[in-house]
């Protein structure tokens, strides 16, 4: 009795610390999965219904979605900016500084400071007061806009009270608007470049290419919207950026419509000398031809 005990006791240490030795009870042979997947097989083909009865409701929820789900046109715009600075700074320096934005930094920060300067309050309400043709309609694209965010429920509802329900913006003299006017140029600006705007932009740092893009629910109004914000910023680039030149030219102009009136009438008056002292042979009246010839090669 002691050596079955003995024995019962070497066999269950012997199990314990080899788990290998009852390890083929578990496994599963290859006929028993096919049997299995059959068997899951029949299961299945027997309730059938029951799996098409759960896929009803989440088809027709997909259904519903895709057809509740609107139709958007994404419009994209890539361009360079050309950055040669030359020895007065260059155009892109005179546009930033202008701005407080000029002194140090490299041509990688410019660029990133252009694409926020294209979400600008002055750019967008630019844009916005600009009328443009969409779906046969004349109109801003400020109105346009508004009626796109009513399509989508992202316009006040009736119950505003600040009259902005009814809102079009009927002139684009930003200085004489109204509080409403202001408003809805607030709300339609954020649409734009608020937090998850239609509006977007980016800079590619290895090849310098910057993108514009907008997505609304009309092809005509994504491509009008973002190719008017584009002339806009070059518009307001070039005035800018050429400020300075333009100055001076315009001084030297005026310098030089001065200085073609002065030369015509010492030419003038020395052509008249001439005439009346040809042949003249004292010496001091030629003094003033001489004075009169001198002057017009200064001129």
């Amino acid at each position: 009795m002691t050596k079955c005990r003995l024995l019962s006791r070497t066999l269950f240490y012997m199990q314990a610390n080899n788990p290998q030795v009852h390890s083929e009870s578990d496994e599963i042979t290859l006929k028993e999965l096919i049997e299995k997947v059959k068997s899951s097989g029949q299961e299945i083909k027997k309730y059938w219904y029951i799996l098409v009865i759960l896929a009803i409701p989440i088809m027709a929820y997909q259904f519903y979605a895709a057809y509740k789900t609107p139709i958007t046109y994404p419009a994209t715009l890539t361009f360079m900016v050309n950055e040669d600075t030359g020895g007065g700074g260059g155009m892109l320096a005179g546009l930033l500084g202008s701005f407080g934005l000029g002194g140090g930094g490299g041509g990688e920060q410019n660029l990133l400071k252009i694409l926020e300067l294209a979400k600008s309050r002055h750019i967008m309400q630019e844009a916005i007061l600009t009328k443009a043709t969409i779906d046969g309609s004349m109109d801003y694209l400020g109105n346009h806009l508004i009626r796109h965010m009513k399509e989508q429920n992202e316009w006040v509802g009736a119950k505003d009270t600040t009259g902005l329900f009814n809102f079009q913006f009927l002139r684009d003299s930003v200085t004489k608007f109204t509080k409403t006017e202001n408003r809805a140029l607030f709300v339609v600006c954020n649409k734009l470049t608020g937090e998850g705007g239609i509006f977007g932009s980016a800079n590619n740092k290895e090849t310098g290419i910057m993108t514009f893009s907008i997505t609304t629910t009309s092809e005509e109004l994504s491509i009008e919207l973002l190719k008017t914000i584009y002339d806009k910023l070059g518009s307001y680039y070039i005035d800018k950026s050429t400020e300075k030149q333009r100055i001076t030219y315009d001084l030297l102009r005026n310098k030089t419509d001065s200085i073609r009136s002065l030369l015509g009438g010492k030419e003038y008056a020395k052509a008249s000398f001439d005439d009346s002292n040809l042949g003249l042979q004292f010496a001091a009246p030629k003094v003033t031809g001489q004075r009169l010839d001198r002057d017009v090669k200064m001129l």
